[in-house]
C-alpha cells in the first residue's frame, strides 16, 4: 500500500512539475538548466501528450537548422497563435546569447524583420523593447512553439488584440521610452 501511494505520489508531483515548466516556458522566462533536466525531456525526444495521454513525437525543427530561414513569429491570443512578424531564424549555436541573456532551448534566436503587428507584445520582452515594433531590425529570442518555418500552417491573419497593459508593464514600457528620447 505505501510502495502504491508512493508511486501516486511520484506521479502527481511530475504532473505538476511539468505543468509549471509549460507556464514558466509560456512566460517566456528562464530557468536554470539544472532544473529543467530534473523535469520532463523538452528535447526531440517523444512526450505525452496532455489532453489524450498518447506518446507524440515532437522534433525539434530548429536542430537541423544549417543556416538562417524565413520564419514568421506569432503571440498567443487566447488559443490562437496570430502571427505578428516576419523574420529570420538562426542556427543554434553552444552559448549563444540574445541581449546579455542566454538562449533558452525553449526559445529561438531570431530577427524582426518585418512588424505586422508593431503593437503586439513581445513573448520575451527585455529592457529595450517591450512590443515588437520596439525590435523591428533587432535579434530577440522567440518561443520555439510560435515560429513557422516554411510552409507552416498559418494558424491565422488577425491582429492581436492588445489587452490593457498593467501598470508595472506600462512604467517599464514608459522608462524605455525615456532612455530612446
Amino acid at each position: 500500500m505505501d510502495t502504491l501511494l508512493e508511486e501516486v505520489k511520484k506521479q502527481i508531483r511530475a504532473e505538476i512539475k511539468n505543468e509549471f515548466l509549460d507556464m514558466v516556458k509560456t512566460c517566456g522566462l528562464i530557468l536554470p538548466n539544472a532544473f529543467e533536466d530534473e523535469g520532463a525531456s523538452n528535447s526531440s525526444s517523444s512526450r505525452q501528450d496532455q489532453s489524450s495521454g498518447h506518446s507524440v513525437d515532437q522534433r525539434d525543427p530548429f536542430v537541423d537548422l544549417k543556416d538562417p530561414i524565413s520564419c514568421r513569429l506569432g503571440v498567443h491570443d487566447g488559443n490562437t497563435l496570430i502571427v505578428v512578424a516576419e523574420g529570420m531564424a538562426r542556427p543554434w549555436r553552444e552559448n549563444i546569447v540574445v541581449h546579455h541573456t542566454p538562449l533558452s532551448r525553449d526559445n529561438v534566436h531570431v530577427s524582426i524583420d518585418k512588424c505586422l503587428d508593431s503593437t503586439a507584445p513581445l513573448p520575451v520582452p527585455w529592457s529595450e523593447f517591450a512590443i515588437v515594433g520596439e525590435a523591428e531590425g533587432s535579434f530577440v529570442q522567440w518561443p520555439k512553439k510560435w515560429v513557422l518555418l516554411g510552409q507552416d500552417e498559418l494558424r491565422s491573419h488577425k491582429k492581436f488584440k492588445r489587452k490593457e497593459r498593467s501598470k508595472d508593464t506600462n512604467e517599464s514600457h514608459n522608462k524605455v521610452q525615456d532612455k530612446k528620447a
